[in-house]
């Protein structure tokens, strides 16, 4: 596919030699919006959201956004490890990269690499651990060519209007700070807290499913070397996010990749949307927000009783009522819940589930034909959906079974099996 809105070049090699295929799309003097998937390579979902997007930013002569904004999207930013993960080791989470003090243990992660409190808190040292940050920042070739790119492109008098690092999994939309459990300074975090809350609210309203927003650190654990830690602190992108993508595993159904893509573009273009009206006040009014109010009377009988919404809290997760008529106690503020009409009496019983251990919200089992996007030309279908009553614990993700993986390679061969069996605890970000 081309288009006169696009081109593609790259912006370096991997270690194993592999093109760092990078898009840049729109034009003019406009502020840019970076984005980038795949830093970690078991994580699926992010390259086909990439591809998705720039394909989506292209689509019927170019999105109204890119009067705006244009962007620099890298689909693949460890494609060694992306490959390994589809060839070997489906869990497969760093680089390719040997380590000469330790053969035996390969690879550094690559979002702890970065030169923001390097090695700090919640990386390691240790060659072998999967969250090993390396020896010295950006001594993976993977992350100094992004530190070399944005450098050149912001030394040659480009804006980074916004920075941001797509993973999955677990629904969160993060800022700065991930190395400790400090926030930003009070403006920096409240306008970048406006624009988490417009991606939110834009997911929320397109299919459904609550992420949750805030600082890195606070939101799942404290994270040192991070991307977007780095392009806050050293270019002062305040508009600096990561994404964890749906689901509970770093290789859901691919049911999952159409929905996935759709309701973070929505949340992307809410979030650019903001960031530029934040930086550019004068450029355009913002939007009147809807009020976001519980009702003072909601209908809902709890074990023989009529219920207040701070009664109802442990149900936001279980029903939708609930969050329709608990806006604010449910943090549902968006266009899907705010101003439903509904006054149906409805009965609940029970104690409902917390908050932090409630079940994700339902995925459309659908069966859908899936294409490549541009660049990436592997098609991964994990075949494994592992669904679970509860959510699981964010930070440590014990795997013990093995894993059939099927891939289609791209001359149309029949999918070939694989098996690993993990032995990778540690979450995504």
């Amino acid at each position: 596919a081309s288009s006169p809105l696009a081109s593609i070049d790259s912006i370096g090699s991997s270690y194993e030699g592999r093109d760092i295929k990078t898009m840049f799309i729109g034009s003019g003097d406009k502020p840019t919006v970076l984005y980038f998937c795949g830093i970690h390579a078991r994580e699926w979902l992010p390259p086909m959201f990439c591809t998705h997007m720039a394909e989506t930013l292209v689509a019927d002569g170019g999105h109204p956004i890119l009067e705006k904004v244009k962007f620099v999207i890298v689909p693949l930013a460890n494609p060694d490890g992306y490959e390994f993960s589809h060839e070997n080791d489906n869990l497969w989470r760093k680089s390719r990269k040997p380590n000469p003090s330790n053969p035996d243990c390969v690879g550094t992660d690559l979002n702890r690499n970065y030169d923001d409190h390097h090695c700090g808190e919640g990386s390691s040292t240790n060659e072998c651990s999967p969250i090993y940050c390396g020896t010295a920042p950006f001594d993976n070739v993977e992350t100094q060519n992004l530190k070399n790119f944005s450098e050149a492109y912001i030394a040659s008098g480009e804006t980074l209007l916004s920075q941001v690092d797509v993973h999955s999994y677990g629904q969160y939309w993060m800022s700065p700070w991930g190395w400790t459990l400090d926030l930003p300074p009070a403006d920096d975090f409240t306008e970048m807290t406006a624009c988490m809350v417009a991606a939110k609210n834009a997911i929320l309203a397109t299919s459904g499913l609550d992420f949750k927003v805030g600082s890195t650190a606070r939101a799942i654990y404290i994270a040192s070397g991070g991307s977007d830690d780095w392009y806050y602190s050293n270019f002062g992108v305040k508009y600096a996010y990561t994404i964890e993508c749906r689901g509970d595993s770093f290789q859901p159904n691919p049911s999952n990749i159409i929905p996935s893509n759709e309701e973070i573009f929505a949340g992307m273009i809410a979030q650019v949307e903001c960031s530029y009206s934040r930086a550019y006040p004068d450029s355009e009014p913002e939007p009147e927000l809807e009020p976001c109010y519980d009702r003072k009377q909601t209908n809902i009988v709890l074990n023989g009783e009529e219920a207040k919404c701070t009664d109802l809290l442990n149900f936001c997760y279980v029903e939708k009522f609930v969050r329709e008529r608990c806006p604010e106690t449910c943090n549902q503020c968006g266009p899907g819940y705010v101003n439903v009409t509904d006054d149906s009496v409805q009965q609940l019983s029970g104690d409902g589930i917390e908050a932090e251990e409630g079940p994700e919200f339902g995925i459309f089992m659908i069966t859908i034909p899936v294409a490549g996007g541009v660049l990436i030309g592997i098609i991964a279908a994990c075949v494994l959906l592992r669904t679970k009553v509860s959510k699981p614990n964010h930070y440590m993700v014990p795997q013990t079974k093995s894993i059939e993986i099927k891939r289609t390679d791209t001359n149309g061969t029949a999918p070939q099996p694989a098996t690993s069996t993990p032995n990778h605890m540690y979450s995504d970000v």
